[in-house]
């Protein structure tokens, strides 16, 4: 008895041992590709030169992987490394690399001198930094000298989980492009620290499902409303919840809300009414759900992570029967919903707006006319017809929290009489990957380019004596989002102005897709957008003049925001 217990305890330990020295022995390989993959995305997007083309960097890194699995010490590493790095290191020294412009920030390199980095390996390293010139880049085109398009990164299949070393190349590539690439790094959350967290977790995964989830909790590290994660054309994965439930909600003063609700689906009455405060969906409370989706939402700020990513998953549902709970006044209800397959209907419902893209409005408590102006409905050829039409009206109101359609400069010289410079961005320098600069304004190139390109916004800075004189009302929130946020800046010139609502989602510049191996894209800013006086616009949103703080008003279909601009006309504050 004695003997097979001991026989047990023994076998048990043994077994205890294996497994910890597996594990040291992994976390020790995790430590290793942590540095290659700095090395390897350093030598590829820092300073590009050997292999030709990103598919040979591509397969250089699938081969690499799989020898880092089979080294047993740090010095074996050393001397694979050491022999990658070689044919990178510079002959010739007199070339210098640039500084960069003062408050900008240059990738992010501290992990050369970090411990794990041998002196010898940092030496050389350090040699290709300082003195290493780089090349027209091969991993993708740039368009306008400012946007890059990494089309070549592509790779296939695109509609299955790719194996350990794809998955390492997926978040490899995506990490450095970030490091090199993204004029707003010093924003993303800790980004040195990303790489080596998610190493273990990609290498873990074992569906499409939970790939595509740590691709999400990777984007949502950015802090960025442009982190987009999309399929790639003709990826069929069933990734998102396939049903809609039937009703709108809102988290207003720490609950959630019921603010719209669709009478029934497939036949089946909803049972919840607006106003129904959220208490629990299939079990889980409303508090636990929000929590457990903010580290896979994208988003710029807290609130449009809130208000709006974690919104539109929850009214998501991967169930077609689904058991609600609410609180309805003092009484709690239990009610059974049926979710629909997706099909249009009103997730947040505005019922006092008006839903044509322009109109006259009139208040009849201060007498008051105004013209209504809806950004995401206006058409170009309406802008003209639209401000004819308010010409002599006191106020115009333009109502910015929906996604416009391109008619920004169209709209600005309505309201000023020469435009103006409203904002500069800072973008990389291709030409010198690490880089950043100025620009007050994006000009196309080309004469096909800037004919298609004034055909459809306008003419910048054009002269207008006939121009809006009266005040401009601006209305923002936190669907006020990229080229909405960019129009906004723009509007703002207008010599009678003022922005009223909430913050805006803080989402500004080009949203560019980078390709990973499985079908999948990620999206990020490509340019900081900043005021002309250095104000930055990424994650801090719109400057307001009038601020409005969200309460229960909209869930009696009120607009708490449409109503202090009423309130604005009536009396001037």
């Amino acid at each position: 008895m004695q003997r097979n217990l001991f026989t047990f305890l023994l076998t048990l330990s043994l077994l205890f041992s294996i497994s910890l020295l597996k594990a040291q022995g992994q976390d020790e390989r995790d430590r290793y590709l942590q540095t290659y993959g700095q090395v390897w995305g350093f030598l590829k997007y820092f300073n590009p030169s050997a292999l030709p083309d990103p598919a040979a960097w591509d397969q250089q890194l699938r081969k690499d992987y799989s020898t880092i699995q089979t080294l047993s010490n740090p010095a074996d590493f050393e001397i694979f490394l050491e022999q990658f790095i070689r044919p990178y290191i510079p002959k010739d020294i007199s070339y210098t690399r640039p500084s960069a412009l003062p408050g900008m920030t240059l990738p992010s390199f501290g992990w050369i001198n970090e411990d794990r980095i041998s002196p010898g390996i940092r030496k050389e390293l350090l040699l290709i930094l300082q003195h290493g010139k780089g090349k027209p880049h091969p991993s993708f085109q740039v368009s306008d000298d400012v946007v890059p398009i990494f089309d070549t990164e592509k790779s296939n299949p695109v509609d299955s989980l790719p194996d350990e070393a794809g998955r390492y190349l997926a978040l490899t590539r995506f990490w450095n492009v970030i490091n090199y690439f993204a004029p707003n790094l010093d924003l993303c959350d800790q980004w040195d620290k990303v790489y080596p967290h998610f190493i273990p977790a990609f290498r873990q995964v074992n569906s499409y499902r939970s790939y595509c989830m740590q691709v999400q909790k990777l984007a949502s590290r950015m802090n960025d409303g442009h982190g987009f994660v999309n399929l790639l054309p003709g990826n069929k994965n069933q990734v998102v919840p396939p049903y809609l439930f039937p009703f709108g909600m809102e988290y207003i003063e720490g609950q959630t809300y019921i603010v719209s609700v669709i009478d029934s689906v497939k036949g089946k009455p909803s049972g919840l009414r607006q106003g129904d405060q959220l208490v629990s969906i299939n079990g889980r409370p409303m508090e636990a759900l929000w929590d457990s989706l903010l580290p896979v939402i994208s988003g710029s700020n807290a609130l449009y992570k809130r208000e709006l990513g974690c919104k539109l998953k929850l009214i998501k549902t991967w169930y077609a029967n689904n058991t609600l709970v609410v609180l309805r006044g003092t009484d709690t209800i239990r009610a059974q919903v049926t979710a629909s397959l997706p099909v249009p209907h009103p997730s947040w419902v505005r019922t006092d707006l008006p839903k044509k893209s322009w109109k006259l409005i009139h208040d009849s408590v201060s007498g008051k006319d105004a013209g209504y102006v809806d950004i995401g409905a206006l058409k170009g050829k309406e802008v003209k017809t639209a401000f004819h039409a308010f010409r002599n009206i006191p106020f115009v109101i333009i109502d910015c929290r929906d996604y416009p359609n391109s008619t920004i400069y169209k709209v600005m010289n309505q309201l000023t009489p020469h435009g103006g410079e409203f904002m500069k961005f800072s973008r990389i320098r291709f030409d010198d990957p690490g880089t950043m600069d100025w620009r007050m304004s994006a000009k196309p190139k080309g004469l096909m380019m800037k004919l298609a390109v004034r055909a459809v916004i306008g003419k910048q800075n054009k002269k207008n004596r006939h121009y809006y004189k009266g005040k401009v009302i601006l209305l923002v929130d936190h669907f006020t989002m990229s080229q909405g946020e960019f129009s906004v800046m723009a509007f703002q010139l207008a010599p009678q102005v003022i922005t009223i609502g909430r913050q805006t989602a803080g989402a500004d510049g080009n949203a560019v897709p980078v390709p990973l191996p499985g079908g999948l894209t990620i999206s990020y800013s490509s340019v900081g957008v900043f005021y002309p006086d250095g104000t930055r616009t990424q994650q801090q949103g719109i400057r307001l003049d009038i601020r409005v703080p969200e309460t229960r008003v909209s869930l009696i279909g009120k607009d708490d925001i449409y109503l202090r601009a009423i309130e604005y006309m009536r009396t001037g504050r």
